[in-house]
């Protein structure tokens, strides 16, 4: 792995590491409770910041928890600020939506800078071909994205259907992404 995509993964981790998790009994702790190889599953509205009514919250983890067979747990992690759902150690790069650049060198600028404002602000001009968009649109592989609300399963079995997937969006009341990670 090249230094600055270590470098990157690490600075992701600590930005990550201050959240709250809410679990079935509505109680919040903090997140602590991650251990090296795990595989997470977390499903995220595509609006960073969109948070579903207290009631869809749990009607949605209720529901994520019929899907997902054998998690070691289940989470939904909410909080007053935006942050980065990443792939942990799967990350293999960003791309630009517009023109495809490669945006590896670029990114951790963008992301470190959007940071200090909580993210509320994901405005990006990219340096590929200047166009303005959002670091929420990029193209990351696999999978990322922002959010202020996540579902989450620790080591399932299974990953979830296009059908679960929409029925979690109508539970929900969203579009939703689906992001893996290891750490």
């Amino acid at each position: 792995m090249a230094p600055a995509q270590e470098k990157f993964k690490n600075a992701i981790r600590k930005a990550n590491s201050h959240c709250c998790e809410l679990d079935l009994t509505s109680t919040l702790h903090w997140k602590s409770e991650i251990h090296m190889a795990d595989q997470i599953l977390r499903i995220i509205p595509a609006d960073p910041q969109y948070v579903p009514a207290p009631a869809d919250q749990q009607m949605a983890l209720a529901l994520f928890s019929s899907f997902v067979a054998k998690a070691d747990r289940m989470n939904i992690i909410t909080g007053d600020e935006i942050r980065f759902v990443d792939p942990g150690e799967d990350w293999q790069g960003v791309t630009c939506p517009v023109c495809g650049a490669d945006l590896n060198d670029w990114i951790q600028e963008a992301i470190n800078a959007a940071y200090e404002n909580g993210f509320a602000d994901l405005t990006i001009t990219t340096p590929c071909c200047n166009s303005v968009g959002s670091l929420n649109d990029l193209i990351y592989e696999p999978t990322a994205g922002f959010a202020s609300f996540i579902l989450e399963a620790v080591n399932p079995i299974n990953d979830l259907s296009d059908m679960q997937m929409q029925f979690l969006k109508g539970t929900m009341k969203c579009e939703i992404r689906k992001v893996w990670a290891k750490y």
